[in-house]
């Protein structure tokens, strides 16, 4: 009777381990998920930041050029040369346009000012006589440039920090078993699998404690 009892327990003690190894298992893919997808949010913010800096460098060198005094009466020669400044300001702007929509979707309630700051700091960089003649550098302008740029690195940075935050884990899992079905099937299977062996030895733990309660009423009414 005893080998039988113990042949009967093993499909119980089976479940509960099946269900830790499932639940850790499960624990430890999101994790990895989450580490994954956090390393790729962060390196794509921390590129992004290098090439709004280079952006406004570029800028920066573009408004605050003095005119070559020896280029005075050479108008074709200034044209040129602004020109050269002007494109490397367009192609610092380029850089910057690439990871704009991936980075904007990182910016969850911070978007609109992400999108708004950009926007900014494009129409300063290259507004007022970008890309024609101008008699000398202006200040006023660069200055604006510089806070606009100021403003948009501080807040990439308060998005980088919300990247890493405990929030993100969540979102992270979900991402990835959007990107792939069968992920999401399993994902579920072991949780349910999960639930249902907790509960399972939550209700082994009760059973003997009801059993007790039980056989003193059976020997008192015999």
């Amino acid at each position: 009777m005893r080998h039988v009892s113990k042949l009967l327990s093993m499909p119980d003690n089976l479940l509960e381990r099946s269900s830790f190894l499932v639940a850790g298992a499960l624990l430890a893919w999101v994790l990895q998920q989450y580490r994954v997808l956090r390393n790729e949010d962060t390196a794509l913010i921390n590129e992004h930041i290098k090439d709004v800096e280079k952006f406004r460098d570029q800028a920066l060198e573009y408004w605050l050029a003095v005119p070559d005094p020896k280029l005075k009466d050479d108008i074709e020669h200034r044209k040129m040369k602004d020109l050269a400044l002007a494109a490397k300001v367009r192609a610092a702007h380029a850089a910057t346009t690439i990871p704009y929509q991936a980075v904007a979707a990182l910016s969850g309630s911070r978007q609109a000012e992400y999108k708004t700051t950009t926007q900014e700091l494009y129409a300063l960089a290259t507004g007022g006589d970008f890309e024609s003649q101008r008699d000398g550098i202006e200040p006023e302008r660069a200055l604006e440039i510089f806070d606009s740029a100021s403003r948009l690195i501080n807040l990439l940075r308060e998005i980088r920090r919300e990247v890493i935050s405990i929030r993100r884990l969540f979102a992270s899992a979900f991402t990835a078993c959007k990107r792939n079905v069968v992920i999401l099937v399993c994902v579920l299977l072991g949780l349910a699998v999960g639930l249902f062996g907790f509960w399972k030895l939550d209700f082994d733990k009760a059973r003997p404690a009801e059993m007790k309660q039980e056989i003193p009423q059976l020997r008192t009414d015999g």
